[in-house]
């Protein structure tokens, strides 16, 4: 299991994933230096917003596709196949993938931590609690892709389902609010019918809304405690529970 995780790491060094990455967080927080200038106030709590959401969308959708493409190149290059010729369950192989991405996750959440702490926050403590909260971010969007890559033969596939998931899980609280604020049918029994639907999902679904706010850099962190409460307490839920669909669809293969 340790074994994978540094192959993955390594191959994440190999194909020049941490330069890739830190090189466009420092070319978006220039972008967003030069864009903060044109507002008539606050302008370094405008680029402090917008370098941390800007930059944790360009982290997570780097995570994202490096875990799709990866695995289908496993697959394709027949390095899967050399991994389960040694002695090596199917659950210590899963396992050491999401080690492997979940170290390559945190490496590059430091990364873009450091580059935040030299645009400026008010409070280290509060740019430490959303950095972990974008590295939980990170390891359920790492849990989700890992699911669609085992289980479709394509990589572009594999991120597209990815990136629905991701993107309903983003926007599950405008769905919310929609449903629950105003009447999207005129027939009152469709408009309950998707009022419980959109909840339901709201319940069975990560809500990522609630992950890494930019809030919290301009802010602070202590108004809103219930939400890194409920983005810990998902974490620790949905982890397990995607990472045992991964098991039971890889047991089911044949590789």
């Amino acid at each position: 299991m340790k074994a994978t995780a540094l192959f993955i790491l390594l191959t994440a060094i190999r194909d020049r994933l941490f330069p890739a990455i830190i090189a466009l967080i420092v070319l978006i927080t220039g972008i967003t230096l030069a864009l903060s200038e044109t507002a008539m106030v606050e302008e370094h709590a405008m680029h402090v917003a917008m370098s941390a959401g800007v930059t944790r969308i360009v982290l997570v959708m780097g995570v994202m596709l490096f875990v799709c493409f990866h695995i289908r190149a496993m697959f394709d290059q027949k390095e899967m196949d050399v991994i389960l010729s040694r002695p090596v369950s199917r659950t210590q192989l899963v396992l050491g993938l999401w080690l492997g991405f979940a170290a390559v996750a945190a490496l590059l959440v430091c990364a873009e931590m450091l580059v935040l702490l030299v645009v400026g926050v008010p409070s280290f403590l509060t740019l430490l609690v959303w950095s972990a909260s974008v590295g939980w971010e990170c390891l359920l969007v790492i849990a989700i892709a890992m699911f669609a890559s085992l289980s479709n033969k394509s990589a572009v596939s594999s991120v597209l389902i990815s990136l629905t998931f991701y993107t309903l899980g983003r926007l599950m609280a405008f769905f919310v609010a929609t449903a629950n604020a105003r009447r999207v049918f005129e027939t009152p029994l469709l408009h309950d019918a998707l009022r419980y639907l959109v909840e339901a999902l709201s319940v069975l679904m990560p809500r990522l809304d609630l992950f890494a706010d930019s809030a919290w850099l301009v802010y602070d962190i202590a108004p809103y405690h219930e939400h890194i409460m409920l983005a810990a307490i998902q974490t620790v839920i949905f982890i397990p529970f995607l990472l045992g669909l991964t098991l039971i669809d890889v047991h089911r293969k044949q590789f």
